[in-house]
């Protein structure tokens, strides 16, 4: 079916230079790959933000994007 979001991170104010972990699940089939965007842009990964991403048995997709050392230009709006 198509799919959809399960569970979401729920907002939050980060300070530059505090590490923080986001995660968002969707289920679907075929399982979904989930993007992250920050300010509406792709989110890259290099050695800033890390991503994961793996299906449990039921189906259920899970994400993180970790961001390891945040400056100011990491602040925004992410979604999944």
């Amino acid at each position: 079916g198509t799919p959809r979001i399960v569970s979401s991170f729920s907002e939050r104010v980060v300070n530059p230079g505090e590490p923080f972990s986001l995660m968002c699940a969707a289920k679907g089939a075929p399982p979904p790959s989930i993007t992250w965007t920050l300010d509406d842009e792709p989110v890259v990964r290099d050695s800033t933000y890390k991503t994961s991403q793996y299906t449990l048995s039921d189906g259920l997709t899970v994400s993180h994007v970790n961001v390891s050392s945040p400056l100011i230009r990491d602040g925004g709006v992410y979604r999944c």
